[in-house]
C-alpha cells in the first residue's frame, strides 16, 4: 500500500542518517529493532499527514530557564537546560500540549 511505502522510504532515510558504527548493525539480524523502526517511520507519518498536522518541538536553547509546564527532567535537576532528550508534542502547532518532552537540566554551579 501507499503507506507500506512511504513507512519503506522513510526507514531508508532513517538508517542513512544514523552514524556509521550503527549503519554496519544488521538490521535484518535484528527483526524487533526493525519493526521497531518501521512502526516509528509510520507512525511519524501519520502525524505529519494529519490536518492540522502534529507539531514537535525541537528548539530548546541550551542555557534557558528550564520550562517544566513543557519538559520533564531526565536524569539530573537544575535551573537551565542543557541538552534535550525528546522534544515536545502539540496537538498542532501553538495547539496544547500532548506530551511533555524530556530534557537534561544543567546542574547548579
Amino acid at each position: 500500500t501507499g503507506l507500506q511505502m512511504v513507512c519503506c522510504i522513510l526507514l531508508q532515510m532513517f538508517l542513512s542518517k544514523l552514524p556509521s558504527i550503527l549503519r554496519e548493525i544488521d538490521v535484518a539480524a535484528c527483526p524487533k529493532t526493525k519493526e521497531y523502526a518501521r512502526q516509528c517511520a509510520g507512525l511519524c507519518w501519520r502525524m505529519r499527514i494529519s490536518e492540522p498536522s502534529v507539531f514537535i518541538q525541537f528548539e530548546f536553547r541550551q542555557g534557558t530557564t528550564f520550562n517544566s509546564d513543557v519538559l520533564r527532567k531526565f536524569t539530573k535537576t537544575g535551573g537551565n537546560l542543557e541538552f534535550l532528550v525528546w522534544p515536545a508534542l502539540y496537538l498542532h502547532e501553538n495547539g496544547p500540549l500532548l506530551a511533555k518532552g524530556v530534557a537534561q537540566p544543567q546542574l547548579a554551579p
